[in-house]
């Protein structure tokens, strides 16, 4: 499904595309973007990114070089200490980042787009939660990193016969023809790691299987409750103070559930099998994988953020595997509070 081929514009502008859609929906796409919902996003490129401003006159000033996509690289990358980079082709540089506006890249700097996917709705950010969204990208590695001389005028564009290009960091034949390429995708990934929930992939992995599954997992882990490192000492009256925190620094209490959960928000512990790994508790000869789980009513206010803290058996990390013997059993079945 990925095998469409690389023809068209050269100047991927990957990051634009997703915050224009994101933060200027047109009607269509108004409804995309869900307050309850956690926000996801995989890019599948093969190059890197290279937004830039409106007024932009990098792709129509001759005297800068050939319009090639070289031109993203040169004007957006800084390696070595050197910005931009040398027209002529080198044979590879150690050290190369995202060139930022002080450094005077011609492209739009990216704390646009990580204040965007980092912040708070709020402050401008496009979840009221920023642990809500999921960056994954499935493109070139951001090594090695190098240049060398291509030609034609699909890679130097018109009125070029020879340019510096920059090197396909991975190949992966028999995918084609032609074969899988990527390119470093310095930009992109340096925007996709700055949250706390991301994946990176090669796009010259064999197949993406893998790569759509971590995301899956990582959907899976934003939407689970908060997982106990050490066990409670006891289960049916735990000691634990939840608060909602908001950008203030507001701390406003939230009670323990009833039978009924009549009150929310509240809280109460639940069984999370996928809370890793099982912790012993030597006092009881057991193993839990505990979370607390908020009930609420409605979502909080934009930027609010839950802090729990519990009393635990200080002795956890020291209890000998003969304290609880066996292994970890499933704890599947609903845990009996």
């Amino acid at each position: 499904m990925a095998n469409v081929g690389v023809e068209g514009c050269g100047f991927e502008m990957q990051l634009e595309s997703v915050y224009q859609l994101l933060h200027n929906p047109t009607p269509t796409d108004k409804d995309f973007l869900r307050a309850d919902a956690i926000l996801a996003v995989v890019f599948l490129t093969d190059e890197d990114d290279c937004s830039a401003p409106p007024d932009t006159k990098l792709f129509s000033t001759p005297s800068l070089g050939p319009q090639s996509s070289f031109l993203c690289t040169q004007y957006g990358i800084t390696c070595d200490g050197m910005f931009p980079l040398p027209s002529a082709p080198s044979t590879s540089y150690s050290s190369c980042t995202p060139a930022t506006t002080a450094q005077g890249t011609k492209l739009v700097g990216l704390e646009k787009y990580i204040n965007f996917f980092k912040l708070p709705r709020s402050q401008g950010g496009v979840k009221a939660d920023p642990r809500d969204v999921i960056l994954a990208t499935i493109s070139g590695p951001t090594k090695p990193f190098f240049t060398e001389v291509g030609s034609g005028t699909t890679i130097c564009g018109s009125g070029a016969t020879t340019c510096t290009t920059l090197g396909h960091s991975c190949t992966l034949q028999g995918a084609g023809p032609p074969p899988f390429v990527g390119d470093p995708a310095t930009r992109l990934e340096a925007v996709v790691t700055s949250v706390l929930h991301h994946q990176i992939t090669s796009i010259c992995a064999q197949d993406y299987k893998s790569a759509l599954e971590s995301v899956s997992d990582l959907i899976s882990v934003a939407l689970l409750p908060t997982c106990l490192d050490a066990p409670i000492a006891n289960l049916k009256h735990p000691d634990c103070v939840v608060e909602d925190v908001d950008l203030t620094l507001k701390h406003t209490s939230i009670a323990a559930c009833d039978d009924t959960m009549s009150q929310k928000p509240c809280w109460h512990l639940i069984n999370i099998p996928t809370c890793a790994p099982a912790v012993c508790n030597p006092k009881e000869h057991t193993y839990q994988q505990v979370a607390v789980d908020i009930v609420r009513a409605s979502a909080p206010p934009d930027g609010t953020v839950a802090e729990v803290s519990c009393a635990t058996l200080a002795i956890a990390n020291e209890a000998p595997d003969s304290e609880c013997p066996g292994s970890p059993p499933d704890l599947s079945a609903p845990l009996d509070l």
